[in-house]
């Protein structure tokens, strides 16, 4: 611990610190443990403390669903950009939403991860794509 901070900064820190390994305690993730732990163990993390493991969950919980609201937010974005009326096949028959690998490519490049569909994979109707 920093032995530079005044003692009511560092005692607002400790009861923080207890309170999140306390909730940790009531935390049932969705992800299962193994899952998060194969994953930790395959980057160079070996453990076995259960805070680690939620904490990690809790985490990926939390990056899951903000890419997720994001995947949205751009699918919606792109449905009410349409300006061609055969456009709107992208609705499925009970129109609803098509989420397409352009939505989830640009909601992950808002959090610094790129991905992109190899040439042949491209597809020819895809007008963002670079083919």
């Amino acid at each position: 611990m920093n032995q530079l901070q005044p003692p009511q900064l560092q005692s607002n820190h400790d009861e923080m610190i207890s309170k999140l390994l306390g909730d940790l305690e009531n935390y049932n993730s969705i992800i299962p443990p193994e899952v998060i732990q194969y994953y930790l163990r395959k980057s160079g993390v070996n453990t076995d403390d259960e805070n680690v493991v939620k904490l990690v969950s809790l985490a990926t919980q939390k990056f899951i669903t903000d890419v997720t609201s994001d995947c949205f937010d751009h699918c919606k974005n792109r449905h009410d950009h349409q300006k061609h009326p055969i456009d709107n096949q992208k609705l499925d028959k009970k129109g609803q939403l098509v989420l397409r690998t352009t939505d989830v490519s640009r909601a992950l490049g808002d959090w610094g991860v790129k991905i992109e569909k190899n040439d042949y994979f491209l597809d020819k109707s895809d007008p963002s794509s670079t083919a």
